[in-house]
């Protein structure tokens, strides 16, 4: 069982919480269907290629971006910033009036 989930791991199949990764699931079954298939046209070849890159792409795109701890974390502090700063205009205008 331990070498059959090693090899799992190894194909990208599961990840390292065991987790079953369907995209690579797929992939590896699109690949194997091509390979028995016998000649693909360069048109089936090209959308899959496509397909992969578009695929990579926005994978990496959702890598970059930040995440939404971070947005949160960032908008709390300014949220902050200007409860500060609201309190100082209001604290400034009760003096006035006094």
């Amino acid at each position: 069982m331990d070498k059959l989930v090693r090899t799992l791991q190894f194909l990208r199949l599961i990840d390292a919480d065991n987790n079953l990764s369907l995209t690579n699931l797929a992939v590896m079954l699109t690949l194997v269907s091509v390979l028995l298939k016998g000649p693909a046209s360069v048109e089936d070849l090209g959308m899959f290629i496509a397909t992969l890159v578009s695929y990579q792409v926005k994978r990496w795109v959702s890598q970059q971006a930040p995440t939404a701890g971070d947005d949160l974390k960032t908008l709390q502090e300014a949220v902050s910033k200007l409860q500060s700063s609201v309190t100082a205009v209001q604290l400034g205008q009760t003096i006035r009036k006094s």
